[in-house]
Parts: C-alpha cells; structure tokens; sequence
C-alpha cells in the first residue's frame, strides 16, 4: 500500500512524495531465494519406513584369558612381581656433588641385582626352572655392567681414572 502526501518545497511547488507502509524485508537478493527455495525434505511414505531389529539380549564378548604379564613369574603357582629396573637420571649437572645422582642410581641397581637374586635363590630352592628373566648370562659385576647407562659407565670410568692419578 502506498500513501501519497503533498509537501511544498523550498520553492513552493507542491511534490507528492510516496511512503511505503510495507517494510521490505532486509536479507534482499540472493537471501530470499534460499528463503523461498522449497526445502529438501520431502515426506515419506509410510511404505519406505523399515523397522530397526532391536536386541533383547546383550551380545556377550568372550573374555581374554588371563595372561601372565611379563613384570611377574609363577613359582608353584604364586604370582611374584619382578623387581622394576631403576631408570637412569638425566639431571646429572657433573659438579661432582655430595649426593651425585649417579650414585643413587648405581645404589638402586645394586638392590634391583640383590631383589634379581634373591629371586633366583627362591626358583633354586624350590627345585623350580628359572624363569628368563632372571637367569644370569654372565658374573654379576659383568651383569651390572651390562645393564649400566653408557653415561654411567663413562663417569665411573673417569672416576677411576682421576683417583688412579
């Protein structure tokens, strides 16, 4: 709908100006094409509909025997959790501290090889193979060697050297 109003101009000529009552919409052009597109959504038919099977019963999965982990070893049917080999320390700032952490380390290898052999002992003593992991390839100081960090090696060897001079 539009209205029509005369004004008079500046010059006093009577202008008819129009005003639209209807507010146009502000999403013009391609807005009101999608707007007015005819949606995706088509409506089924109840012949296309298929009823979901629903299970009753829970589907039960086999249960995984239980493995023996290799932190543990049989022993006349006891489970005995092995020592954890200590981790070598990164944090050594070489200063030659008091309390070294090297020598913490080497002091918790030493117990890891007494908790290995005593272990062992106790496969011994009860007439029992010993288990791989805990049989000895070699002397224990060869062993102990073996297992040490190469920077651990390098720093005893050092050690010797500097109290060998």
């Amino acid at each position: 709908m539009f209205t029509i109003h005369t004004l008079r101009s500046a010059h006093g000529r009577l202008q008819a100006r129009n005003h639209h009552t209807k507010r146009i919409p502000n999403y013009g052009g391609w807005w009101t094409l999608v707007v007015n597109q005819p949606s995706g959504r088509q409506s089924q038919s109840q012949d296309t509909k298929k009823p979901i099977p629903v299970p009753i019963f829970p589907v039960l999965q086999p249960s995984p025997q239980p493995v023996a982990s290799q932190n543990t070893v049989m022993l006349l049917g006891e489970a005995i959790k092995l020592p954890e080999k200590p981790e070598a320390p990164d944090n050594c700032c070489m200063s030659g501290c008091v309390h070294c952490v090297w020598d913490l380390y080497q002091e918790e290898m030493e117990e890891y090889q007494a908790q290995k052999t005593a272990l062992r002992q106790r496969f011994e003593k009860a007439g029992q193979p010993v288990p791989k992991q805990l049989v000895l390839r070699k002397s224990a100081a060869e062993q102990v060697q073996e297992e040490m960090d190469p920077g651990m090696r390098a720093f005893l060897a050092m050690e010797k050297q500097m109290k060998g001079s």
